[in-house]
């Protein structure tokens, strides 16, 4: 991305220390401060390598990443609306007229359901396979063998409620729909159209999709999933604590007395309305 960046404003290589210093402005708005610090140390050790001068070695580039670091980026974050229940029911009851297949109208529907129950990165759908789910009568298990924060993975059960939003049920429909399409893919949730895994470019494209066909304004994004999850647990007065753990976030007190498989005595298919 580097040189790409280079390429596209006609800089020769090597870079000095203000087009360095310009890359990595660039870069923060678009990721994050960490990511921002890993790409100034690619960049230093790829100088280092090529027996240049390293222009990443100056006072003024080390101290523009440690601002990136600490600053919040309230002024370049993408504006993403949370996921309402309301959309979730609308699209249950109408949503299958507006695709062009039952396998289209289910996966969307699926990825939607999974990803707010979830209560953490909804790309990790993407991850599993079909063996890693285990359906049982009133509940669903999901072996999570990697998670970004978790290298043993985790396990997350999902409880089944008496609506008709389901988790458990509509898995088990799915699955139906998708065992006869997809026979021999292993992936679980493969996109309808390519059977390919999804990622989040393809969740943030569902919930777009659905959103226009329902006539419901809003800019969102895979994200959208994740913090809609966790702002609906809150307002029903759940620790925070408690929503850190099974959402497999950050919170580094908690984490160090407890395993990655938490038993809370509260059933959060229904606590999100489901």
């Amino acid at each position: 991305m580097f040189l790409e960046f280079l390429e596209n404003r006609n800089i020769t290589f090597p870079a000095n220390e203000q087009q360095i210093r310009d890359f990595l402005t660039f870069y923060y708005m678009k990721a994050s401060g960490n990511s921002a610090k890993q790409t100034f140390f690619a960049i230093s050790n790829m100088y280092k390598e090529l027996s240049l001068s390293n222009p990443c070695d100056n006072f003024l580039t080390k101290q523009l990443i440690k601002r990136m670091i600490n600053e919040k980026q309230f002024l370049f974050k993408l504006k993403r609306d949370p996921i309402s229940m309301i959309l979730i029911e609308k699209w249950c009851q109408e949503g299958r007229q507006f695709c062009i297949s039952d396998l289209e109208f289910v996966t969307k529907m699926i990825v939607i359901i999974v990803g707010f129950r979830l209560l953490s990165r909804v790309v990790e759908i993407g991850i599993l396979n079909r063996e890693d789910v285990e359906v049982k009568e009133r509940l669903v298990i999901l072996n999570f063998f990697k998670t970004k924060t978790r290298v043993d993975g985790r396990i997350v059960t999902i409880d089944a409620t008496d609506s008709n939003l389901c988790p458990v049920k509509w898995i088990k429909h799915y699955i139906s729909i998708r065992d006869k399409q997809f026979p021999n893919t292993e992936v679980f949730i493969p996109d309808y159209i390519t059977g390919r895994r999804i990622n989040s470019e393809i969740i943030t494209d569902y919930l777009r999709n659905v959103s226009q066909q329902l006539n419901i304004e809003g800019t969102y994004s895979s994200y959208s999933l994740k913090a809609s999850g966790i702002s609906q647990v809150g307002y029903k007065g759940l620790a925070r604590s408690t929503i850190m753990l099974v959402a497999d976030a950050k919170f580094n007190a908690i984490n160090a007395y407890f395993r990655h498989n938490v038993e809370t005595g509260v059933n959060f298919s229904k606590e999100l309305g489901f």
